[in-house]
């Protein structure tokens, strides 16, 4: 599903479709139509993380998940599931993007110093299934807890910039994460995938083989 897309003169799947006319195709996906010039067609069909509709206004999301109550000095590894958005590009330049989620922000922090952040619900899920649905990606998360108490966590800020994003046919899954419970919260982007033979969209502000840091200054 993911991936280059080469159309000589018709395509048509679940969401959108392409006819060739003459000197040119016609991209269509409900009331949108974009007439892209070319004489032959190549579109990038991608999966993104959920910041970009109806406008992209931040570089963050919030997930929000069931709680998990982390005794002190303990670990676990959970699986979120999340919902994504579709972009389609053509030479490099997107002509549309679609999602599967209504879309909603949410301030972090106070008034006057928090962050704006894209509101996602995400669901702990055991068992991630290995052959997706096209619609939703797989956040490996770590969570680790450095404190003397027990600490209850349902959120989790991250920063697209640093996010990687990885797919494999309709399997979308980000890199892995972790956070670490400490008097301020840290989430580090681990540079590594979980799953095995992905292709990788790299983030805009990621180094290679440099493991990236954000906080949660205002609790987890």
């Amino acid at each position: 599903m993911f991936g280059k897309l080469s159309i000589e003169k018709s395509h048509k799947n679940t969401h959108f479709s392409v006819e060739k006319k003459r000197g040119y195709f016609v991209y269509k996906r409900d009331k949108k139509t974009v007439k892209l010039v070319s004489k032959s067609l190549e579109l990038e069909v991608r999966p993104l993380i959920p910041i970009n509709l109806p406008d992209r206004i931040t570089d963050t999301f919030m997930v929000r998940y069931s709680s998990l109550h982390i005794g002190p000095g303990e670990s676990t590894i959970v699986f979120l599931k999340i919902p994504i958005e579709i972009g389609v590009f053509f030479q490099g330049e997107s002509i549309d993007t679609f999602g599967f989620s209504k879309e909603e922000f949410v301030l972090y922090g106070p008034v006057d110093g928090g962050l704006v952040a894209r509101n996602v619900r995400g669901e702990v899920i055991e068992n991630p299934n290995e052959k997706g649905d096209g619609k939703s990606a797989i956040i490996p998360l770590r969570i680790k807890n450095y404190l003397k108490d027990a600490v209850k966590a349902s959120r989790l800020l991250l920063n697209t910039k640093f996010l990687e994003v990885y797919y494999k046919d309709n399997l979308v899954a980000t890199e892995m994460v972790k956070l670490d419970l400490h008097g301020i919260p840290r989430v580090r982007y681990m540079n590594r995938n979980y799953f095995k033979g992905m292709t990788k969209i790299k983030a805009k502000k990621q180094v290679l083989k440099k493991e990236e840091v954000s906080k949660m200054e205002w609790g987890v």
